[in-house]
């Protein structure tokens, strides 16, 4: 069986997503496990309905929720494509939230999700590369859609 670590935030719940887990199903029986790091808000677009908009929360707190929000989202979307699926929310840093994970998870892929070029601040940062440089294993970069207007 194959196993798949899919690593974002903000662009967890994108086609783009979507389409790397139904491509990764196609090839037989396949496990995914999804790790959303708690990215500090001051560094995301958050929209009306997020649980990050609950003032009593501290900022740390609701980065947590709107990461927990986002995968569990995830978790019921992922499920209906006929996949096993689990997953957590990570530490603020991509890397060590990968590196984390894979502690009790052992993936074949990793299959880390941006923003689009521009405004994807973990693209700036070679989130990818470092991922791949401090897992040793093989790293899928997915850029969410840019936003049409």
């Amino acid at each position: 069986m194959r196993r798949f670590l899919i690593v974002a935030n903000q662009s967890l719940n994108t086609q783009r997503v979507e389409q790397a887990i139904r491509e990764r199903a196609e090839g037989g029986e396949c496990e995914f496990y999804v790790v959303v790091p708690a990215t500090p808000l001051r560094e995301q677009v958050v929209g009306p309905g997020d649980r990050a908009a609950d003032l009593s929360l501290t900022l740390p707190e609701r980065s947590f929720a709107l990461a927990q929000q986002r995968l569990d989202d995830a978790l019921a979307r992922i499920g209906t494509l006929g996949v096993t699926v689990g997953g957590e929310v990570g530490e603020v840093d991509v890397v060590d939230a990968a590196r984390s994970a894979l502690s009790r998870f052992s993936a074949d892929e990793i299959v880390v999700s941006t923003l689009p070029s521009g405004l994807s601040r973990w693209l700036r940062a070679d989130a990818p590369s470092r991922i791949a440089r401090a897992t040793g294993l093989p790293v899928t970069h997915v850029a969410a859609e840019p936003a049409r207007h």
